[in-house]
C-alpha cells in the first residue's frame, strides 16, 4: 500500500504542478496580446477638431496606458510645415503568436492521469493479491476468488463511467477501468494456475480463452485497450497454460478462433493495426510449432490449415475485399510469409506429399490472387522461388513423387501464366514466371539429382518444356501489339535457352560450340524477320557463351585433337559468319565476323604449324579484304581485320625475341648474328604476315580505322626492319670477339649509312605518296639514333677496340662521321621547316661529329686501325692542339660567313658556331698550358705557370669583387625601397 500512495502521490502532485503551469501560460500569453496591440497603435501627433494637437497614446517612459492622455497646449491655426517631410513612421512590430499549450494541456493534463489511473488500479490489484499473500490472512483460493472479484469490479465501474453523464465525456475513464479489469482477472488465473496450482492446465487454459473472449467482447463496447489487452492474452494463454503440453490441432483452431475474432473486431471498429498484430501472433506461433513439434499427419495438417488461414481467410475477415493500398500490402505479406513457413514445414515434415499439397494450395491461392487483384502480381513468382528453393533442398527424393510435385507446380505456375502471356494485364509477369518455372525447374532438377534421369533423359525434357514458350511465341506473332513488346523477345530466348540446355546434358562438349551456334543463327534470324531489336540480343550473348566455351575447351586441351575437331570448328565459324550477314545491324554484323574469324584462326592452328600461322592469318585477311572489297553484300572487313590483328600479333611476338636480343646492344654488348633468330623464322612470323598486313591495308581506306592503321603500319614497319636487320646480320656474320674487332665498326656504318641514305631517298620522293614522308623521317632518325648512341658513345672506336682501316683518312672514319654532316646539310634543304624546329640538335650533332672525325683521324694516323693503344707521344700531342686550333678558327670563319649570309643565329647558327670556336680556342689554350706545357723545361715552365697562376688569380679577384658589388648594390636598393 506505501507502494500504491506514492503513486498516487506523485500523479496528484504531477497534476497541481501542470495546473500551475497552466494558469502561469495564460497570464502570459494574456499579457503578450495586451502590448502587442499597444504597440501597433501609432505614436504620433493627432490633432483634435478644436486644432489641439493630442500627444501620442503611448509613451514610453510613462506608466502602463491605464493613466489619462494628457493634452498639450493650442497651437496656431496654420501650424509651419516643415522644409522636408518627416521620416515614415516605422512599421508596426508583428504581433507575436501566443504560446500553445493545447499539446502540453493534451498530453500532461488529459492523457497521461487518466492512463496512469488505469494502471495504478492494476497495480493495486496486484498489490493487494501480494498483500494478502505476505500477510498470509487469506487461503489462496479466497485470494484468487478476491482478485476475480476485483476483476469484476473494475469492469463494472467502466460500465458506469460509460453510464455517468459527468465521466462519459471522456471516454478514456471507462477503457482504463475495463483494462485494469481484465489484465486482473489475467493474473487470477494465471496465480490460481502457476503459483498455486488450484486448476489443471485445461482449465487454467480455457479459463484465459474466456477471458480473452471477454475482452474481445468487451473491445466492441470500450475500445482499442481492452482489445490489444484481449490480443496479448490471447496469444499468450497457451503458453502460460502449459504451451509445452498443447495439442498442436487444437492450439491451431484456437489461434484460429481467437486471431478470427480479433480481425472481425478490427474490421468493425477499422484497427487494421489490431488485425496485422493478431496476425504476427499467429505466424510467430506457426514458427515455433514448425520449430518443436514432432511433424506428424495431423501436427501438419493442422499448421497447413493455419497458415493457410493466416494467408487466404484472415486478411478478408480483417479487411474484406477492399482494394485500398494498406490492404493489398497486408494480403500480400501474409501471403509470402506463409509461403517461407509452408516451406519450413516441407523441409521439418520430410517432404511428405501432405504438406507438398498445401503448398499446392497456397500456389492456387496466389495466382487466383493475382487474378482478382492484379495489383498482387508478385505473389506467382515469389511462390514460384520459394518453391524452387525448397525443391533445391530436397536430399533424396523418388522420381513419382519430384515428378509429382515439379509438374504440379508448372501446372499450377506455368501453365496458366504462359497461357496469359499475351494478356494485357496479367500478360507481362506471366512470361516471365512462365519462362523462369521452366528453365528453374529443369536446371534445380538436373543439378540436384542429375541421376534419376540420364543425360539424354533431361535433355528430351528440357527440349520438351521449350516447346510451351515457343507455342506461347508463335501465339503472339500476328499481334500488333507484339511490335516494341519485351515479351516476344523473352519467349523466344527462353525456348532457346531450354534447347541449349537440353543439349548440354545430352550432348559432349565438343559439340556445343556448333550445336549453340545453330541456335544463335536461328535466333538471329528470328529476330530479323520479327524486326524485333529486343530479341537480336539473346542471340549475340548466345555467340559470346560459345566464344567462352571454345575458350574454355582450348585451355583444357580438348581442341587439341588432331582432325577430329576440324568440321565442328569449320562448321561453328560457318554458322557465325551466315548470323553475320543474317543480322539487322552492321555494327553487330561485325561482332560476328570477328568471331567467325577468331574460331577460323582457331582452325588454322590445327591445320598450320606454329610457325606459319601468322602468315596464313595474314594471307587470309588479305583475301577477305579482296572480297570485301569487289562483293558489296559480304561483310568480310572486320573479320579480314581480325585475322589482320591475329596476324600483327603473331609477328610481335616475333618481334619481342628480336627486341630482347637486340637489346644488349644499347647497354655496351655486341649482338652476334648466332643471338638473333634465324632468317626462316623471321621471314615466316615478321616479314610474310605483315607484309600481307601492310598490303591489307593499303587496300582498304577507311577513314573510321586511321588510328589502327597507323598502329599496323608501325609494327609492320617495325616487323620488316627487325626482319632486314637479321638478314642484314648475315652478311658479316659476326660470330666471335675477333669478328668484332675485325668487322663490328664496318656492320654499324653500311647500316647507319644505308638507314640515311633511303630516309632521304624517301623525302626526295615524297610526293608520289603520302607514306613516305614519315618513313623517310623515322629512317633518318634511327639513322641518327644510332649514330649518336653507338658510334660516338656506346661504341665509340676511341674506346672499344675495333677496326677503322689502315689508311690515313682513306678509312671508315670519313664516313662514319663525314657523311652524317652531308645529311644534315641535305635534310635542311628537304625538310626546311622541321630542321628550323630543331636547329640546335642539328648544329650540336654536326659539330660533334666534326670534332669525333678530327679526333679519331688524328688518333688513327699514328695508331693505325685500332685506336685504342696505350699512352700518347708528344708528337701526336701537338698535332691535337694543332687540330684544336684549326677547327676553332674553322667554326669562327664558318660563324661570321653565316653570319655574314644573312641568315643570323636563327637559321645558319652562326653565333652557335663562334661560341664553339671560342670555347675550343679556350680549351687549346688550356691544354697547352696545363699538358702540353709538362714538356717545356726550366725558367720557361716556370714563368709559365706563373703567368698562368696570376692570370687565374686576377681573374678570381676581380670577378668576386664584381659579384661582391653587385651584392651590396642589391643589398642597397633593397634597403632603401622601404624608405621611399
Amino acid at each position: 500500500m506505501i507502494e500504491l500512495l506514492a503513486i498516487v502521490g506523485l500523479i496528484a502532485a504531477f497534476a497541481s504542478l501542470a495546473g500551475r503551469v497552466r494558469q502561469a501560460e495564460r497570464r502570459i500569453t494574456e499579457l503578450q496580446d495586451r502590448i502587442a496591440d499597444l504597440v501597433s497603435i501609432p505614436a504620433e501627433p493627432q490633432v483634435d477638431t478644436g486644432g489641439a494637437v493630442v500627444a501620442p497614446l503611448l509613451d514610453i517612459a510613462a506608466p502602463l496606458p491605464s493613466a489619462p492622455p494628457v493634452q498639450s497646449a493650442p497651437v496656431p491655426e496654420e501650424p509651419e510645415v516643415p522644409a522636408t517631410p518627416p521620416p515614415p513612421p516605422a512599421p508596426p512590430a508583428p504581433k507575436r503568436p501566443p504560446m500553445s499549450t493545447r499539446v502540453f494541456e493534451e498530453l500532461f493534463g488529459s492523457r497521461l492521469p487518466i492512463w496512469a489511473g488505469g494502471v495504478t488500479l492494476a497495480v493495486a490489484g496486484f498489490f493487494l493479491v501480494k498483500y494478502s499473500i505476505d500477510t498470509g490472512l487469506l487461503s489462496p483460493g479466497v485470494r484468487v476468488v478476491l482478485a476475480l472479484i476485483f476483476a469484476a469490479l473494475l469492469i463494472g465501474g467502466a460500465e458506469a463511467a460509460r453510464r455517468i453523464p459527468a465521466l462519459a465525456r471522456d471516454p478514456r475513464v471507462a477503457q482504463a477501468l475495463a483494462g485494469a479489469g481484465i489484465a486482473t482477472a489475467y493474473i487470477a488465473v494465471l496465480i490460481a494456475h502457476n503459483l498455486y496450482g488450484l486448476i489443471p492446465s485445461l482449465t487454467a487454459f480455457l479459463a484465459l480463452a474466456s477471458v480473452t473472449a471477454a475482452a474481445i467482447g468487451l473491445a466492441l463496447r470500450f475500445g482499442a485497450p481492452s482489445a490489444v489487452l484481449g490480443l496479448i492474452g490471447g496469444l499468450a494463454a497457451p503458453a502460460l497454460a502449459g504451451g509445452e503440453d498443447a495439442n498442436a490441432p487444437v492450439l491451431a483452431l484456437y489461434l484460429m478462433l481467437v486471431i478470427g475474432a480479433i480481425a472481425g473486431v478490427s474490421r468493425r471498429q477499422g484497427w487494421l493495426w489490431l488485425a496485422i498484430a493478431a496476425l504476427v501472433g499467429g505466424f510467430g506461433w506457426a514458427g515455433l510449432l514448425i520449430a518443436t513439434s514432432v511433424i506428424d499427419i495431423a501436427t501438419a495438417s493442422a499448421i497447413g490449415l493455419l497458415l493457410l488461414a493466416l494467408a487466404f481467410a484472415m486478411p478478408i475477415l480483417a479487411a474484406g475485399t477492399a482494394a485500398i493500398e494498406p490492404t493489398r500490402w497486408l494480403r500480400a505479406g501474409t501471403v509470402i510469409a506463409a509461403a517461407v513457413q509452408l516451406a519450413l514445414l516441407i523441409v521439418q515434415g520430410g517432404f511428405s506429399p501432405l504438406v507438398w499439397g498445401f503448398y499446392g494450395l497456397l500456389a492456387i491461392g496466389a495466382v487466383l490472387l493475382a487474378r482478382i487483384d492484379p495489383r498482387q502480381w508478385m505473389l506467382p513468382p515469389i511462390a514460384l522461388g520459394v518453391a524452387l528453393v525448397t525443391i533445391a533442398l530436397w536430399p533424396t527424393p523418388s522420381l513419382p513423387l519430384l515428378a509429382a510435385v515439379g509438374g504440379g507446380l508448372i501446372a499450377i505456375l506455368a501453365g496458366p501464366a504462359l497461357v496469359d502471356a499475351w494478356d494485357r494485364t496479367r500478360g507481362r509477369v506471366g512470361v516471365a514466371q512462365g519462362s523462369a518455372a521452366l528453365i528453374g525447374a529443369v536446371v534445380i532438377g538436373w543439378l540436384r539429382f542429375p541421376e534419376l534421369l540420364s543425360g539424354w533423359g533431361w535433355g528430351l525434357t528440357a527440349t520438351i518444356f521449350a516447346a510451351a514458350p515457343a507455342i506461347a511465341a508463335a501465339r503472339g506473332w500476328t499481334l500488333v501489339e507484339r511490335h516494341g513488346d519485351w515479351r516476344f523477345a523473352l519467349l523466344a530466348t527462353a525456348s532457346a535457352t531450354l534447347v541449349a540446355i537440353g543439349a548440354a546434358f545430352a550432348l559432349p562438349d565438343s559439340w556445343l560450340p556448333p550445336v549453340y551456334a545453330a541456335i544463335a543463327c536461328a535466333l538471329a534470324y528470328v529476330a530479323r524477320r520479327a524486326e524485333d531489336d529486343l530479341l537480336a540480343w539473346a542471340p549475340r550473348l548466345l555467340a559470346l557463351i560459345v566464344a567462352a566455351h571454345l575458350l574454355l575447351l582450348d585451355l583444357g586441351g580438348a581442341l587439341i585433337a588432331g582432325f577430329g575437331n576440324m568440321p565442328r570448328l569449320l562448321a561453328t565459324a560457318m554458322l557465325f559468319a551466315i548470323a553475320g550477314h543474317v543480322e539487322r545491324g552492321r555494327l553487330f554484323g561485325a561482332g560476328w565476323m570477328i568471331l567467325a574469324a577468331l574460331v577460323t584462326a582457331r582452325l588454322l592452328f590445327n591445320l598450320l604449324p606454329d610457325a606459319w600461322a601468322p602468315t596464313g592469318f595474314g594471307l587470309l585477311a588479305l583475301g577477305l579484304a579482296w572480297a570485301a572489297d569487289r562483293l558489296p553484300a559480304f561483310r568480310g572487313r572486320a573479320a579480314a581485320l581480325t585475322l589482320a590483328l591475329l596476324a600483327t600479333l603473331g609477328a610481335c611476338a616475333g618481334l619481342i625475341v628480336w627486341l630482347v636480343e637486340s637489346a644488349a646492344a644499347i647497354f655496351g654488348t655486341f649482338v652476334l648474328a648466332g643471338d638473333l633468330p634465324t632468317p626462316l623464322r623471321a621471314m615466316q612470323g615478321m616479314a610474310l604476315p605483315m607484309l600481307s598486313v601492310g598490303a591489307l591495308l593499303l587496300l582498304t581506306r577507311a577513314a573510321r580505322f586511321r588510328p589502327l592503321r597507323a598502329l599496323l603500319f608501325v609494327i609492320a614497319g617495325a616487323a620488316l626492319a627487325a626482319t632486314a636487320h637479321i638478314l642484314f646480320k648475315q652478311i658479316f656474320a659476326i660470330d666471335s670477339t675477333g669478328g668484332i674487332i675485325a668487322y663490328a665498326f664496318a656492320e654499324r656504318v653500311v647500316a647507319t649509312q644505308a638507314l640515311a641514305a633511303i630516309g632521304l631517298i624517301a623525302l626526295w620522293r615524297r610526293d608520289g605518296h603520302d607514306l613516305l614522308q614519315p618513313i623517310g623521317i623515322a629512317l633518318l632518325a634511327l639513322a641518327a639514333f644510332r649514330l649518336v648512341w653507338f658510334d660516338l658513345i656506346v661504341f665509340n672506336p676511341l674506346a672499344r677496340d675495333q677496326a677503322v682501316g689502315p689508311w690515313p683518312i682513306a678509312n671508315l672514319l670519313l664516313p662514319a662521321y663525314g657523311l652524317p654532316i652531308l645529311w644534315i646539310m641535305l635534310f635542311r634543304r628537304l625538310e626546311p621547316d622541321i630542321a628550323r624546329r630543331i636547329d640546335r640538335p642539328l648544329t650540336g650533332l654536326a659539330m660533334a661529329l666534326i670534332l669525333m672525325l678530327a679526333a679519331a683521324s688524328v688518333r688513327q694516323i699514328f695508331e693505325g686501325s685500332i685506336l685504342t693503344g696505350e699512352g700518347v707521344s708528344p708528337r701526336e700531342d701537338i698535332a691535337r692542339s694543332i687540330a684544336g686550333i684549326a677547327l676553332a678558327i674553322g667554326f669562327l670563319r664558318y660563324g661570321i660567313i653565316r653570319e655574314g649570309g644573312g641568315e643570323g643565329s636563327d637559321g645558319g647558327g652562326g653565333k652557335a658556331w663562334r661560341i664553339a670556336a671560342l670555347l675550343l680556342m679556350l680549351a687549346t689554350a688550356a691544354k697547352v698550358f696545363l699538358w702540353d706545357a709538362k714538356g717545356l723545361e726550366g725558367l720557361l715552365r716556370i714563368a709559365s705557370f706563373v703567368a698562368l697562376g696570376f692570370s687565374l688569380i686576377g681573374i678570381g679577384f676581380l670577378y668576386n669583387r664584381y659579384l661582391t658589388g653587385a651584392s651590396d648594390k642589391r643589398e642597397e636598393e633593397g634597403a632603401e625601397a622601404p624608405a621611399a
